[in-house]
């Protein structure tokens, strides 16, 4: 089943070190220098040279995304493809594990400038990790899309409710932190949560009366 309403909560955003500037110097406008000859007229003899060393690193943002095959990692180079601009910044696209795991990344490793975090991902550090208040860490930029979290269950399950005191499968940055915040606002106490199961190993576990539901965002 697909538990659409819960969309509202999910929304994809972009976080910020509290420093919201990129890590590297921010370029100061000039000519774009010419890494590519002009798309017009016949340039096939056209001399290509490398742009000076230190220009191309200044105004670079880094922004971690999701694993490859994801609307957000998809996301990241469509915002490469709209923000480049030769002579003032430059977008790259780092792939990352994931929302949850995309928090400590922005926070800690070196040369990440801002990331994807989903909505309740806050929440869910504070459940999770007993930290009260991650969201003042970082700072809020955009919204991206609603992301809908889909909700397998065999046929004895008819609504979220039944899921009390059953077994849980949401992988740690697919939906376990969805299930984490869901079910501690509904409060439905499940019996346990396996969040190192994959997608087959998951839908496996349902098919054999293993697991009562698995939460997912793919």
């Amino acid at each position: 089943m697909c538990i659409r309403y819960i969309v509202v909560v999910c929304i994809s955003l972009f976080a910020l070190p509290e420093i919201a500037v990129s890590q590297t110097v921010p370029r100061l406008p000039a000519a774009p220098q010419q890494i590519l000859p002009s798309a017009t007229g016949d340039q096939s003899n056209e001399t290509w040279t490398i742009p000076d060393r230190s220009r191309i690193n200044e105004g670079t943002v880094t922004v971690i995304t999701a694993p490859v095959g994801g609307a957000t990692a998809i996301f990241g180079t469509d915002l490469a493809r709209v923000l480049d601009n030769d002579a003032t910044i430059r977008v790259l696209p780092v792939i990352g594990k994931g929302p949850v795991r995309n928090v400590v990344d922005i926070l800690y490793l070196k040369s990440i400038d801002m990331g994807a975090v989903a909505a309740d991902v806050p929440e869910f550090y504070r459940l999770q990790y007993k930290i009260p208040d991650i969201a003042s860490k970082v700072r809020y930029i955009a919204k991206l899309y609603h992301n809908e979290l889909h909700v397998i269950a065999p046929k004895s399950i008819k609504s979220i409710s039944d899921l009390e005191g059953k077994r849980i499968v949401a992988q740690t940055d697919v939906g376990y932190y969805s299930a984490k915040v869901i079910l501690t606002r509904l409060n439905i106490k499940a019996a346990s949560f396996d969040y190192r199961a994959d997608d087959a190993r998951a839908l496996q576990k349902i098919a054999d009366g293993e697991a009562g539901a698995y939460f997912s965002r793919r």
